[in-house]
């Protein structure tokens, strides 16, 4: 079955003349934002239990992405929960990058077509061949008319793949996606270790990008491609790695000459049993305990040796105090991303981070222009406050002049009495500055 699957695929892209640069694959990849890995807790007394807060956040989101045969990425394509677009999303985003919301926070028929409208923008530029295949899986959001008449009418082929394989021939799901799934494990556990436990959206968003250059590398897209036998086209690559099927567990070891059970395979010796370092040698070594339903005695020694590899994952616990020194530097990036947090852009539907920044940029031309308007206000208030202000201490000069007998001649030509009350008008003002203060 899957190599008529192949056979197929490869007509299409014979019968069309696709060009490897021209064959993309695309699919859905959810994450918890701000779930990581299972962690380790180094305590004084490993008898006593230490229990810490969690402030995880376990809210869904996912992610379309689309590779080429040729090792390019698209732009980011993200589907958040909610049902407004808010401003601190795009701040740390690159223009080409776009935000869908839904309710769900997974993709749906109307986020699945605007996402096709997408694909045929960013690869309509790089196109060279007069086809395009699209390798997907079979999700219904993918079988509507508008999604298939679509793709007709821009020369797309849309190319599904069979249920139960998209793990063994999804260039996404074989090699690509379980580095974008750890380095947003790691981007989780950083933020941990620099004393911030609140991984949310705006973290998520903010280091997207980052776990994004690092997932997807030129070698390693193509890497998947290969390992999936589709470029080169080599379907043995995939179909000499599929298990023969093999019978059930009983009939396994039941010797029907003798009408009775066989021996099961003898157990390794103490002496080849080695501590597992790595999580793939304990999952190895506990699959071989797991073949049998009563542990003999002898187990006990290797038995032993599985809950010391489990105790040295925690060895990792040192890289926590190199973490450490980038406390302050993650916190203040964080506080700095945290200024637009509840401001919002648009109610749902779909939008793009040039799109949002431009909205924002109108935004805040409108909140200068407001702030001039109010200064011009004040200024205007001030300025009557002050005349208001200069009229009261006049009259009252005028009045102190009255009480000396000093003349208008006296005034003008005696400079210490000019001086002198000058001092008692300034210090009137200061003493009456409540009276006169802006409204």
């Amino acid at each position: 079955m899957l190599e008529d699957w192949y056979n197929q695929l490869q007509a299409e892209i014979v019968d069309k003349g696709i060009l490897p640069c021209d064959i993309y694959n695309c699919d859905e990849i959810g994450f918890r934002i701000g779930i990581g890995e299972g962690q380790w807790i180094l305590t004084l007394d490993p008898n006593r239990p230490r229990y810490i807060g969690s402030l995880c956040d376990r809210e869904l989101t996912s992610a379309l992405e689309a590779i080429s045969g040729d090792g390019v990425v698209l732009p980011l394509w993200l589907i958040l929960q909610g049902k407004r677009h808010m401003v601190s999303w795009f701040e740390n985003l690159s223009d080409a990058s776009t935000i869908a919301v839904s309710d769900s926070g997974y993709s749906n028929d109307e986020i699945a077509y605007e996402w096709l409208k997408h694909f045929e923008k960013w690869t309509a530029k790089r196109q060279q061949g007069a086809w395009r295949l699209l390798l997907m899986d079979g999700h219904g959001s993918h079988k509507t008319r508008e999604f298939l008449r679509y793709c007709d009418d821009h020369k797309i082929v849309p190319f599904a793949c069979q249920p139960h394989t998209t793990h063994l021939v999804q260039p996404l799901d074989v090699v690509v996606f379980q580095p974008y799934k750890h380095y947003h494990r790691d981007a989780v556990a950083r933020a941990t270790r620099t004393g911030f436990g609140e991984f949310d959206k705006i973290e998520f968003l903010a280091a997207i990008e980052s776990i994004r250059n690092q997932t997807f590398k030129d070698t390693t897209i193509k890497s998947a491609w290969r390992k999936t036998g589709i470029i080169p086209f080599k379907p043995s690559v995939v179909l000499d790695q599929l298990p023969p099927i093999e019978p059930p567990y009983e009939s396994r070891y039941y010797d029907p000459s003798v009408g009775r059970q066989k021996t099961p395979p003898k157990l390794p010796n103490n002496e080849e049993w080695k501590t597992p370092m790595t999580i793939r040698t304990l999952r190895r070594q506990a699959e071989t305990l797991y073949q049998y339903n009563d542990l003999p005695d002898d187990l006990f020694y290797p038995l032993v040796k599985f809950s010391k590899g489990a105790i040295a994952q925690a060895s990792l616990g040192r890289s926590f105090e190199q973490q450490l020194t980038r406390t302050l530097e993650e916190a203040a990036a964080r506080r700095e991303r945290r200024k637009n947090k509840g401001k919002w852009l648009k109610q749902g539907g779909v939008l793009n981070a040039e799109e949002a920044r431009q909205m924002v940029r109108r935004k805040q031309e409108k909140e200068v222009e407001s702030l001039e308007r109010e200064m011009q206000r004040t200024e205007e208030r001030y300025n009557r406050a002050y005349s208001k202000a200069w009229k009261e201490v006049t009259k009252s000069a005028t009045a102190q002049a009255r009480k000396r007998r000093i003349s208008r001649t006296q005034w003008r030509k005696n400079q210490p009495i000019k001086a002198s009350l000058l001092v008692e008008l300034e210090q009137f003002f200061v003493n009456n500055r409540d009276k006169f203060a802006l409204s």
